[in-house]
């Protein structure tokens, strides 16, 4: 059955708010001085952040060629056009690429650094385990201006892998590469590649090629040319902040060989392992064993009636959904009249704001969300200046519409990192107010020690076998590979922990009660219904009463959200404001109230860190059309100096 078009129209703007969303101690630095740099001036102004500008371009040519034992090698030259601003805040890049590709190292080799006449540029070369950070700088004190070009020449090798796609069964040799990378946090105005294969590997082709682009994880395609001489070239424009374009090209299985590896494994490694292992079972085991949450009454009872005095911040903790809490208080201010959500067309997008019209008999929970929608000064660097530019960098849109006197209007947009630090900052003391009203409990710290004290022995193990591995290859990689991943490893089982707070018996029996609203949201309808002509509902309800019923439905329209149920009940509202549109919510084309609901939730999600790891990979490979921007090797990111 089809959902009525205002209903299904609310899913299709989700991808429009969906994506609102450190290294270590550097290894030994290797310096390159270039003889020449480029024009700066020598003042020691501050400047404001240095990741506040864009790059007009990027263009990587990949020459991808196989050795006499058939391994891959790489040789890229990348092209970087930086725009910086014209005051003093930059002295110039930083470009990270990742080390390793499906758990072995690329062996990168920088090869050159120069500006876009071929002048050598100085830079820098250090390594935080994950990434080759090559650091292009002026020397402090000195900046530089306007548009800068960086040409980065260096070479890999065992880039390639063998696949199986899950899509038709076929075993494919791949070359899955990322381009610019998903960790810039600049937007860049085009980014084009070109590969061109060895002419001793044209035949292995398959004709199979793919390009993706997007945040991590995107399967967005873009348009990809393939001359029939083993040349493949692709370019996509207007990129926003941590976006990223990857290419695919297919080979038949063989092309080539595979990374060396070795069958043996030091007993030391193998000690450290199991004591890994061990931390990880013990964190699991506490976790889901010792600290469940408390029983309640062991009775869930589909009701329509919300808890008394219960906000949506924090209902949405107690339901195990913390991260809908800002979506639903949102959806429930505009309920309660206190905001109006607008929805505007941005062509082929959707985007949301909300006007503020009153403040008056807010919650405290409710007054901060207000406090982080409305508080921050829309014209200052770190506000909702960046977010606006975004929206007016969409190619043939128009922007959205100022403020009216009714009042003050927030737009929430894709790269809106102050809006997404505040929801953080609530999200948390939400957990501290859950533990603090006896909802939620904080459990012992001594497993924590225990998982902690096999990580750190575990550690020292490694740190032995490397020591005393002497020139021998295996017990220095194994050693050296183990102590980047155990800290790692611990940060994640010491997270299974300390993230933990269980319910407590009043904790759990609200949870009951969310259960129940849950219920009376997923029944049918006609089971709705018969429930609100109940003997405890007659009185209040009747099902003939359509604003009694919009009224109730409306109060549990932020619960959906929360329980992720908006699809299904902006279906059922929709069919009552097919008569009774809500004067809380405006748009073009109707309710899209879900679709608003889902973008907010992923606000929490805002905060990326300095570089994000592309380097992950596609388990059933890219050649079947399965693949996604940043699953491939290359890429990474960077930022400014």
């Amino acid at each position: 059955m089809k959902a009525p078009h205002a209903a299904r129209a609310l899913l299709v703007a989700v991808g429009a708010l969906i994506l609102v969303a450190a290294g270590t101690a550097p290894a030994a630095a290797d310096p390159h001085d270039g003889p020449d740099a480029p024009p700066v001036v020598a003042l020691d102004a501050a400047g404001s952040g240095v990741d506040d500008f864009e790059f007009a371009s990027f263009d990587a040519v990949y020459e991808l060629s196989r050795d006499g034992s058939g391994r891959s090698q790489l040789h890229t030259v990348e092209t970087l056009v930086a725009v910086f601003p014209e005051y003093d805040q930059n002295r110039g890049i930083r470009r990270a690429l990742v080390t390793d590709y499906k758990g072995h190292s690329t062996s990168i080799d920088i090869v050159s650094v120069t500006d876009g006449n071929g002048v050598p540029r100085p830079y820098e070369v250090t390594g935080d385990g994950e990434f080759t950070l090559v650091t292009i700088a002026v020397p402090q004190g000195q900046y530089v201006h306007g548009e800068q070009t960086y040409v980065i020449e260096y070479t890999q090798s065992d880039v390639t892998s063998t696949e199986t796609d899950l899509a038709d069964g076929v075993t494919r040799d791949e070359f899955y590469w990322d381009t610019n990378g998903t960790g810039w946090a600049q937007p860049f105005g085009e980014v084009s590649a070109t590969i061109r294969v060895h002419a001793d590997l044209v035949p292995a082709l398959t004709g199979e090629a793919f390009c993706y682009y997007g945040y991590e994880g995107s399967s967005d395609q873009c348009e990809i040319d393939n001359d029939g001489d083993g040349e493949f070239s692709a370019t996509v424009r207007d990129l926003f902040a941590y976006q990223n374009m990857t290419l695919v090209i297919a080979f038949e299985e063989g092309t080539f060989a595979g990374a060396p590896f070795w069958a043996y494994v030091p007993i030391l490694a193998l000690i450290a392992a199991a004591l890994v292992l061990f931390g990880l079972i013990f964190a699991l085991v506490v976790r889901f064993v010792f600290w469940r949450d408390a029983k309640g009454r062991g009775i869930v009872i589909a009701q329509y009636e919300p808890p008394a005095g219960l906000s949506m911040m924090l209902a949405a903790n107690i339901a195990g959904n913390p991260k809908k809490g800002m979506a639903a208080t949102i959806v429930d201010l505009a309920v309660q009249k206190n905001l109006r959500i607008i929805e505007h067309d941005q062509g082929w997008s959707k985007v949301f704001g909300v006007q503020k019209l009153s403040s008056a008999d807010l919650a405290p929970d409710e007054q901060r969300v207000m406090g982080a929608l409305f508080s921050v000064n829309p014209f200052s660097m770190g506000g909702l200046l960046p977010g606006l530019k975004n929206l007016l960098s969409l190619g043939g849109s128009t922007p959205p519409p100022a403020a009216d006197a009714n009042g003050e209007v927030r737009w929430l947009t894709k790269g809106d990192t102050v809006l997404g630090q505040q929801v953080v900052a609530l999200t948390k003391s939400i957990e501290r107010e859950a533990e603090a009203g006896g909802l939620r409990r904080k459990p012992s710290w001594r497993p924590m020690l225990i998982v902690v004290g096999a990580m750190v022995l575990a550690g020292i193990l490694l740190l032995i076998q490397t020591i005393v591995g002497g020139e021998s290859e295996i017990s220095i990689i194994t050693g050296v590979v183990g102590l980047n991943a155990v800290p790692w490893i611990a940060i994640f089982a010491a997270g299974i922990l300390t993230r933990r707070r269980p319910l407590t018996s009043k904790g759990a029996e609200l949870k009951e009660h969310l259960d129940g609203l849950r219920e009376f949201i997923r029944v049918a309808e006609a089971d709705r219904l018969q429930m609100l002509q109940s003997v405890s509902g007659a009185e209040r309800i009747s099902t003939s009463d359509t604003t009694a019923i919009i009224k109730i439905y409306e109060k549990l329209l932020p619960y959906a959200v929360i329980f992720g149920l908006e699809k299904q009940w902006a279906e059922e509202i929709a069919k009552y404001y097919d008569t009774n549109p809500p004067d809380w919510y405006s748009g073009p084309s109707g309710f899209h109230v879900a679709a608003f609901a889902a973008g907010i939730s992923t606000l929490s999600s805002s905060v990326s860190t300095s570089y994000a790891s592309s380097s992950g990979s596609s388990s059933s490979g890219g050649g079947g059309g399965g693949g996604s921007s940043g699953g491939g090797g290359g890429g990474g990111g960077g930022g400014g100096v």
